[in-house]
C-alpha cells in the first residue's frame, strides 16, 4: 500500500514541476514582450509571476497603444 502512496507523490511533484516551468517561460515571454516596451526584465517577470502572464500582456498592449498615442516630436529643418 506505501508504494502507491509514494508513487502519487512522485507523479504530483513532477506534475508541478512541470507546470511551474511552463508557468516561467509563458512569464518570461511576457516579460520580453514589456522589456521591449521600457519596462525591466526583472521587474516584470516578478509582476508576471506574482499575478499572472496575462496581467503582463496586457501591460505591454496598453503601454505599447500609450506610445503610439504619443505625437512624433516637431523636426527642425537645419541643412
Amino acid at each position: 500500500m506505501g508504494l502507491h502512496v509514494h508513487f502519487a507523490m512522485v507523479a504530483a511533484y513532477l506534475t508541478m514541476g512541470i507546470v511551474l516551468l511552463c508557468w516561467a517561460l509563458v512569464c518570461a515571454v511576457a516579460a520580453e514582450k514589456l522589456e521591449k516596451e521600457g519596462v525591466a526584465f526583472r521587474s516584470a517577470f516578478l509582476i508576471c509571476a506574482m499575478f499572472s502572464p496575462i496581467v503582463g500582456l496586457v501591460a505591454a498592449r496598453m503601454m505599447a497603444t500609450q506610445r503610439a498615442a504619443r505625437p512624433l516630436p516637431a523636426r527642425s529643418l537645419q541643412s
